[in-house]
């Protein structure tokens, strides 16, 4: 296979040799191969991802400089793949967010928040709605998808989480004006510097499109959790408003893919997101707690256990001033 792929390469004049490739089939709709660690070629699986990948082609040509991270632009585009710059960086995982230092780590955010602010904001012309996009009706559906699907494999627990999960439905808004959206955050898709912790550069804009920016939060929460999400904001503010629905999106995230898994009869769905989901995802019922205030309520709690620990260490230097005569007397 590898060989057919690089010589389809070649014949397309995109290249004239290619010295090392590589096969990568971990993607949906895609097989990528890597030619010399410089270029990569994307081939669809399907007419379908065909249509994605023009679709992308369009819309990373668009954002080229205007937005402030490195992008995927292609460099050649056939019908039968599209060619790009190889974007260098390390994948941008709960863990390898956590091993950052401090301010490597806020400058990394603060990337991503402007990243998503800058396409959220942008002008963008007629492009079709992202397949990721989230709404009320979309929940309910899955619902029910799920009704048939999944409730009858959970147990008792599980059926509980259900019902309190849909239970929020009602009380979190989901009016919202389309903008751009990624569709797809996950931590693969985001590159970063290790030592400055820059952005380096996001993948993959297959799903890209119009539609509810409360997508691109709720795949980063359901990925790093409140911790790290909650430092969007800086540079995002419109984070602030999205919250509520995002984490109710990111909270259903998993059952979503279990219905699709078992709607399709494909076992690689279900096991997908193994890895790397997070694990300090507010509850939605907590929703008038945004990242923001939970910062607020960390930093007194820290300064309440500041504050005793202090306490502590006065009491004992007390203690061993008042004892350390006889002590002393003793030795």
């Amino acid at each position: 296979m590898l060989d057919d792929l690089v010589a389809r390469v070649i014949d397309s004049g995109a290249v004239s040799e290619v010295r090392r490739a590589r096969l990568v089939t971990d993607g949906l709709q895609h097989i990528v191969v890597v030619l010399d660690e410089d270029l990569l070629a994307r081939f669809p699986r399907s007419d379908q991802a065909i249509e994605s990948l023009r679709g992308e082609a369009r819309l990373l040509t668009h954002l080229a400089g205007r937005v402030s991270v490195p992008l995927p632009v292609p460099v050649h585009v056939d019908e039968s793949f599209t060619l790009h710059r190889m974007l260098h960086g390390v994948v941008t995982s709960r863990r390898a967010l956590g091993s950052l230092e401090r301010r490597a780590r806020e400058r990394l955010l603060d990337d991503v928040g402007q990243f998503l602010a800058e396409v959220g904001t942008s002008a963008v012309p007629s492009f079709a709605a992202s397949a990721a996009a989230t709404s009320l009706d979309h929940m309910r559906v899955l619902r029910e998808r799920a009704d048939r699907l999944v409730v009858p494999l959970l147990w008792n627990h599980q059926r509980q989480w259900l019902d309190e999960l849909f239970a929020e439905l009602e009380a979190v808004s989901f009016a919202h004006t389309p903008s751009l959206i990624h569709g797809d955050l996950a931590p693969y898709h985001l590159l970063h510097d290790h030592e400055s912790g820059h952005l380096t550069g996001i993948l993959d804009f297959g799903v890209a499109g119009l539609g509810d920016p409360a997508t691109d939060l709720a795949c980063l929460l359901s990925v790093w959790g409140e911790r790290f999400a909650g430092r969007l904001a800086h540079r995002w503010p419109a984070a602030f408003d999205l919250i509520d629905r995002a984490r109710l999106v990111a909270m259903a995230l998993p059952l979503e893919w279990a219905v699709i898994a078992l709607e399709t009869n494909a076992a690689d769905m279900a096991v997908a997101h193994i890895g790397h989901l997070a694990v300090d995802v507010a509850p939605s019922a907590q929703r008038s707690a945004r990242p923001s205030d939970q910062r607020r309520r960390g930093g007194r709690n820290h300064r309440r256990r500041a504050a005793r620990s202090r306490r502590r260490c006065a009491v004992t230097v007390v203690r061993w001033i008042r004892y350390a005569p006889a002590l002393m007397v003793i030795d």
